[in-house]
């Protein structure tokens, strides 16, 4: 049983047993994993904090063999990312990125450029980039890299460029239709239909780097349009409805907390 050496950002962490804890871990040599760390819960706790959300840590772990669960042997901290969990709105939207991603990814599927994609977003977050923009480029990225993406690029039946104010994206086909296709295909498909800056934004992205998210200013409607493609196009991938931080945050507006 040879010692693995990894790095991984932790994903989830909870009770099991008495004195154990159970850890989802992506890391970024071995993809999403599960391991077990042993006496996590004890008084003589060795792992203090390197085991919570969001963590970036160096890690060393054991496996047997036909065995899926890893053993976590240690764990160094190398970037805690602590402000998200001390703030309710980061920690919502970085719980969303990590929702769509243990939605979409399998156990044991390596991605160096998905694990980097998270990083980095976690990292824009924390340094104070909106976190709402950073959850919807992060997951529209996460479905092109991921190859589901919707293609915005032109009409997916005649390949015409799109350049109409409206456009109707296909949920099933993934991607837009052009008004002539769309009137040549009612009754068989359903359809959303959004503005053509909420289109343009979700194609730029799909190959925009994290650091240049910011740049972008996107009025309140755009915005709500690209959350709900995005809300739909997830659900309907996955099967599973999708997270959304507002349905927590809303309800919150207003009130004052003493």
């Amino acid at each position: 049983m040879p010692l693995i050496k990894t790095r991984g950002i932790i994903l989830n962490s909870r009770p099991l047993g008495e004195i154990d804890r159970m850890v989802e871990i992506f890391s970024d040599d071995l993809g999403r994993i599960q391991g077990v760390a042993k006496g996590a819960r004890s008084f003589k706790n060795r792992f203090g904090g390197t085991l919570e959300p969001f963590t970036y840590c160096r890690l060393n772990l054991f496996k047997k063999t036909n065995v899926t669960l890893y053993r976590i042997e240690s764990a160094d901290i190398l970037e805690s990312f602590q402000k998200i969990r001390s703030d309710l709105t980061l920690l919502l939207h970085s719980s969303c990125m990590i929702d769509i991603l243990r939605k979409m990814i399998p156990f044991e599927d390596p991605s160096k450029t998905q694990f980097v994609l998270l990083y980095k977003s976690l990292e824009r977050i924390v340094a104070g980039d909106p976190a709402d923009k950073v959850l919807s480029y992060y997951q529209t990225r996460l479905l092109h890299i991921s190859g589901v993406g919707p293609r915005l690029d032109s009409c997916l039946k005649c390949n015409r460029s799109i350049k109409s104010r409206k456009v109707a994206i296909s949920l099933s086909e993934g991607g837009p239709l052009c008004a002539l296709c769309v009137r040549g295909d009612e009754g068989n498909q359903r359809y959303m239909v959004v503005t053509g800056g909420a289109v343009a934004v979700l194609r730029k992205w799909q190959s925009t780097d994290p650091y240049h998210v910011s740049r972008f200013v996107l009025a309140d409607n755009i915005k709500s349009e690209i959350r709900e493609i995005l809300d739909k196009y997830v659900s309907y991938i996955t099967g599973k409805r999708s997270m959304n931080p507002d349905r927590y945050l809303k309800p919150l507006q207003g009130l004052e907390i003493n």
